[in-house]
């Protein structure tokens, strides 16, 4: 056969490292196949010719899109339809970034190129609707939760359940003695992680509450200790400003080191999102707490269908991480939960973590490259 060309988009540096490792699982089955498509820098390392900088899509969610940058960004996306079809790859596989790559693959799939999407939208948590467009749009649906499956099957939309990639790199602790070591903690102290987000909005938010949090901890308890990963330098500065506050607080900051931090870490406070599950594969105990706006708060009550925001609670249908949300996360509330907790016996929640690393751990990059070979085949 022919080495195949694919088509792959990819609109924010998440969907890049996807990207990158479906690209490499790929190669291994098609070592000459030709990729082309909306890259990143790790989907051009590994292969990908780009057609569009994913840069250009940066701005592709629904608050950013009535931007003044609106104009632009549909313009480039229709030119990407017919940019794509011209060249007529044998497949499109879209990763995440449902509001450009929906788009994407209900018309490509009009002119005749097949379409898979990995990762699936939330449509178990909001907008619902958005499956009328999926079932328009998408030759297969490959899903990194179980649960998703079951949706799309009632829905008769062809889907796979392919596992999460997370699973499959995450190895945890075997030593909490030696991961405090490679951060320079004091190994014969409790240590409580602070991860407050990724965005300065969250940081604004969310930083003042958490290190109020890990204050009130502290007078509790002078024999603890704090660690702070950031996700990069304008975020540690941020946070920083925020700490002259407790001058005296055992606190250490660092960028880059989320993994490293809850794998050392006997205790966690956390905010919503993929951190969470991290955390629960790393076998990192955690309080989990989140504010956003007002407005915003309210629109999420009209529109969010769940009751539980974090992932481990989610995909467990248990109560393994205590939820603090809007009101309720505050700092007194909040340091009697992670004080409890480094109080607690742990190891029923410790195997429950474990029972969910061992379901989202199907080598999913290896599996995805082998449901795509077929469909190109």
């Amino acid at each position: 056969m022919k080495a195949p060309r694919i088509a792959i988009v990819a609109g924010e540096p998440s969907g890049d490292q996807l990207a990158s490792g479906i690209i490499t699982a790929l190669k291994v089955i098609y070592p000459d196949a030709e990729f082309i498509g909306v890259a990143g820098p790790k989907m051009q390392a590994a292969g990908c010719d780009c057609l569009v900088p994913m840069d250009s899509f940066a701005v592709m969610g629904l608050i950013e899109l009535l931007s003044s940058q609106l104009f632009n960004i549909l313009k480039l996306r229709r030119q990407l339809v017919w940019q794509i079809a011209a060249l007529k790859p044998n497949i499109f596989i879209g990763i995440d970034a449902p509001e450009l790559n929906l788009y994407l693959e209900k018309r490509l799939r009009v002119k005749g190129i097949m379409t898979t999407h990995y990762v699936s939208p939330t449509i178990w948590a909001w907008r619902a609707g958005r499956i009328k467009t999926i079932r328009k749009a998408c030759d297969l649906m490959m899903t990194l939760f179980p649960f998703e499956k079951t949706i799309y099957d009632a829905a008769a939309i062809k889907a796979e359940y392919v596992g999460h990639p997370l699973a499959d790199e995450i190895i945890p602790s075997i030593s909490k003695e030696t991961d405090k070591q490679q951060l320079n903690l004091d190994v014969t102290k409790k240590t409580i992680a602070l991860l407050p987000g990724s965005r300065a909005g969250e940081i604004e938010r969310m930083g003042p509450v958490f290190l109020a949090t890990a204050n009130q901890c502290w007078q509790q308890d002078q024999s603890l200790q704090f660690i702070v990963p950031l996700v990069d330098q304008a975020r540690f500065e941020q946070f920083k400003f925020l700490t002259a506050a407790y001058p005296n607080l055992p606190i250490i900051l660092c960028y880059g080191k989320a993994r490293e931090v809850l794998k050392a870490a006997d205790v966690a406070l956390i905010t919503s999102g993929t951190a969470t599950l991290e955390a629960a594969l790393l076998r990192c105990p955690m309080v989990m707490a989140y504010k956003t706006s007002p407005i915003s708060a309210i629109l999420g009550r009209l529109l969010i269908k769940i009751r539980t925001f974090s992932l481990p609670n989610i995909l467990s249908n248990e109560t393994l991480v205590p939820e603090f949300i809007q009101e309720e996360a505050v700092s007194p509330a909040l340091a009697k939960a992670l004080l409890q907790m480094l109080q607690q016996d742990q190891s029923q929640r410790l195997a429950s973590f474990d029972k969910l690393h061992q379901q989202l751990k199907q080598n999913s990059y290896e599996k995805t490259a082998k449901i795509l070979a077929k469909l190109i085949s």
